[in-house]
């Protein structure tokens, strides 16, 4: 058991630092906006409060998949934060733009998601936890994707 929550702890944290890696080199590219200087090398909060969350659990498969679809769903709720906030900054064209890439976006998660439910079922044994955090970093690459673009507009207010 304890072996099994090293490896998914080790497979998780790999996970989150290659997206941070990619979120530091684009940062690095942008790193000031008007006076306002912005360091999101270190992980997201919503990254703590989740390997808290894992390191506290019981170590189980079936607490580990429901603490990462409890942050997936975290995630999600950032996306919509931060699409309401560019929706609010666009002018009508911007909003047509991104009102389009939501929609592609909206309908490549829905059978990602489908095809990911299909999978768990049936080779839940093997793969459950690893699908469940293959959809995390999904929705945590989107949530980052759009608080960057707030950033280049101005818009941000905190990190996810």
């Amino acid at each position: 058991m304890k072996r099994t929550v090293a490896f998914l702890l080790g497979i998780f944290s790999c996970m989150f630092l290659f997206s941070c890696s990619s979120v530091q080199q684009e940062i690095e590219q942008t790193t000031l906006h008007g006076a306002v200087e912005y360091n999101i090398t270190a992980l997201y909060p919503l990254d703590f409060e989740y390997n808290l969350a894992m390191l506290e659990s019981d170590g189980s498969r079936a607490t580990l998949v429901n603490i990462t679809w409890e942050y997936t769903e975290k995630w999600k709720t950032e996306i919509e934060r931060y699409y309401g906030l560019l929706y609010g900054e666009l002018d009508e064209e911007g909003r047509a733009l991104l009102h389009r890439s939501r929609q592609a976006w909206d309908e490549y998660c829905a059978v990602t998601e489908e095809f990911n439910s299909h999978l768990s079922a049936r080779y839940e044994a093997t793969g459950g936890t690893r699908i469940a955090a293959n959809q995390l970093k999904l929705f945590r690459d989107r949530a980052v994707e759009l608080f960057m673009k707030c950033i280049q507009l101005g818009i941000a207010t905190s990190k996810p």
